[in-house]
């Protein structure tokens, strides 16, 4: 009777055994008595950039229109690059400058000491200053120094 009641303990130890769990990130099998580890984190999914969205210009209004006819040569525009177009011109002391941001960006530019802060797609105008000597400035557009060289006679 004593080997009856050893045997069925061994029996239910061995069966508690083979069924215990450990937060469910192990399983024992009572065949091999090894461990596998059972991965219980999730998996982020992979996150994907927004797309590039380039603005259109919008369409020319009746005072930007105005201003291309009005101005005609004296203008200078800045592009996407803020490259100067044209990036050498001459000008008479005085003269009433168009100074168009043809950009996505608003844009700091420089005309010798004049800092404008030009809205996307806008324009500005400024009076080049009157020299008394032939005189060279310089104009820069954001962090980009002297993209664009004015001579001005008087």
């Amino acid at each position: 009777m004593k080997k009856m009641i050893i045997m069925g303990s061994l029996v239910l130890l061995l069966a508690a055994g083979c069924s215990k769990s450990n937060d469910n990130t192990n399983t024992y099998s009572s065949s091999d008595n090894t461990s596998t580890p059972v991965d219980t984190s999730t998996t982020t999914p992979p996150v994907t950039p927004p797309p590039v969205v380039k603005v259109t210009p919008p369409a020319p209004t009746a005072g930007y229109t105005q201003a291309l006819k009005t101005y005609g040569t004296n203008r200078i525009a800045f592009d996407e690059y803020c490259t100067a177009k044209p990036n050498a011109v001459v000008f008479k002391s005085g003269t009433k400058v168009m100074i168009d941001n043809r950009s996505n960006d608003q844009r700091k530019i420089t005309v010798g000491t004049i800092a404008l802060n030009v809205k996307p797609f806008d324009f500005q105008i400024v009076t080049i200053p009157t020299v008394k000597a032939i005189t060279t400035i310089t104009g820069d557009c954001a962090d980009l120094q002297n993209v664009v060289t004015i001579t001005v006679n008087k």
